[in-house]
């Protein structure tokens, strides 16, 4: 950076209730970090850990004076780097509360879920949260936000009630049904970074003091008739059911066949569980190789589904985030995923099979996930929010990706290229739409993908709120 920018900078941090991390710090390779390796190729100037909204303030005026690219980052999880800039990270980490009031919850953009988890579980209250422990709150429930108490209760997003939110203009205003109706109305489904940096979000929470958790898996030669009795399973089952059924090979072209796992959680009593488990059973045919589950307290489910049963709260964060934390980092990780609006069928489910059986190099993961929608998520009209897939029954994907660092370019390249593969056998069966929380950078038409027939709405409220477009990345609105 230049003397005259430097001098800036100078200035810049007296004036944070927090901390400016700049490039000649000895802690800017742990502030410059997202969640993936595969970005810290990028620099920031400088990483400012906000504490206060007028923190957030100070930083956007400080950027929009000085002309420098500003970004928010709630827990650095985006799948495409979009949450890192060259100019200046808004990291909101430190904005991590959790207040429980009479009928609502509070929670900080830089709470993540198992922060939530933790705090809301002695009340037998939750929210929604995702399926890491370490996902950041602001953007799994201003894209949506789906999880095992999505059927049940709706989206994360369905149960905003409101949100504090700073302009780039420095306004900082709450928007709710009545405030400023139209941004609560594009925040509830718009996508993170967007329209302004969000300090609170004040959500419904759901009575879900426990939940039966269940891991249910069947040989591999069995995939065919499991896929396709499982999307009929789910069409029918209770709302209380969630479910997600992953198709996975933890190192491609060893010639292992892949795990076929069925995983979830049951909103009721264990009978109840077993009886609409011997439901899918029946209709695949043929009995599960095992079948484990469990009543348990839903924090107590969530470690386990997080993979950090018995950890503290402190260790189930992303190495680096406190002295405490110990999930590893993925180095390299690419996801390219659909809506459906029907299930899978016939010749369709074959296609989408054998990609995982496709030939392919060592050294990375690969995975088909079908996540179950519909229930309570399908409730509300397209419009209603700006999360408009309300047709769809599952959001299906193909990821791989390895934790290594060391692993060569040319296996990044691997991994990509069967991401792309299996795209494209499941987009001519999907509904066209893809989840915003699931960015992916090579989408011919990404605004209608995520948004459909929202997009022009939500271009107006991007306009009225940021005239001048300072949020932006490459599928911002209004770019």
């Amino acid at each position: 950076m230049g003397t005259t920018t430097r001098t800036a900078w100078t200035r810049l941090s007296p004036q944070l209730a927090g901390d400016l991390v700049l490039r000649h710090d000895a802690v800017y390779e742990q502030a410059a970090r997202l969640a993936l390796g595969q970005y810290d190729h990028v620099r920031p100037a400088a990483v400012a850990y906000c504490e206060t909204p007028e923190d957030v303030r100070t930083c956007l005026l400080f950027a929009r004076e000085h002309g420098i690219h500003a970004t928010p980052r709630s827990g650095g999880h985006g799948l495409a780097g979009w949450s890192t800039t060259e100019g200046l990270v808004i990291d909101l980490s430190r904005i991590a509360h959790v207040r429980i009031g009479p009928d609502s919850v509070h929670v900080g953009p830089g709470g993540q879920a198992v922060d939530a988890i933790s705090a809301l579980a002695p009340h037998g209250l939750q929210i929604a949260a995702g399926s890491d422990a370490s996902v950041g709150l602001a953007g799994y429930l201003l894209g949506g936000g789906n999880g095992w108490q999505t059927r049940a209760f709706g989206l994360g997003s369905d149960r905003m009630v409101s949100a504090q939110v700073v302009l780039a203009e420095g306004r900082v205003l709450r928007c709710d049904s009545e405030r400023h109706p139209e941004l609560f109305w594009a925040l509830r489904g718009g996508g993170g970074g967007n329209f302004g940096v969000v300090t609170d979000l004040e959500i419904r929470p759901n009575p879900v003091p426990r939940i039966v958790c269940y891991d249910v898996s069947w040989p591999w030669e069995q995939a065919v008739e499991v896929v396709e009795a499982w999307q009929q399973w789910m069409v029918h089952v209770p709302d209380r059911l969630a479910s997600t059924l992953v198709a996975l090979s933890l190192d491609a072209g060893t010639g292992e066949p892949p795990q076929l796992l069925v995983q979830g959680g049951y909103l009721g009593s264990p009978e109840e569980f077993e009886r609409e488990l011997a439901g899918l059973v029946a209709a695949v045919g043929r009995p599960p190789a095992s079948a484990v589950s469990e009543d348990l307290p839903y924090r107590a489910a969530m470690m386990r589904q997080f993979g950090c049963a018995g950890w503290t709260t402190a260790q189930s964060h992303l190495v680096g985030h406190n002295p405490e934390a110990s999930i590893p980092r993925h180095a390299f990780a690419r996801d390219r995923s659909r809506m459906l609006a029907a299930p899978l069928t016939g010749s369709a489910v074959h296609e989408v099979l054998e990609v995982l059986e496709a030939d392919s190099p060592r050294g990375f993961f690969r995975a088909l996930t079908f996540r179950a929608l519909g229930g309570a998520a399908n409730i509300p009209a397209p419009e209603d929010t700006a999360y408009v897939h309300r047709d769809a029954l599952f959001h299906a994907g193909y990821a791989a990706g390895f934790l290594s660092s060391g692993s060569p370019a040319e296996t990044a390249a691997a991994a990509v290229s069967w991401v792309h593969r299996g795209f494209g056998v499941i987009d001519p069966h999907s509904n066209g739409h893809s989840y915003v929380n699931f960015p992916d950078p090579d989408l011919p038409d990404p605004h209608w993908s995520y948004y459909g027939s929202n997009y022009p709405r939500l271009c107006a409220v991007q306009r009225r709120y940021d005239p001048e477009r300072f949020f932006r990345y490459p599928q911002s609105i209004g770019g």
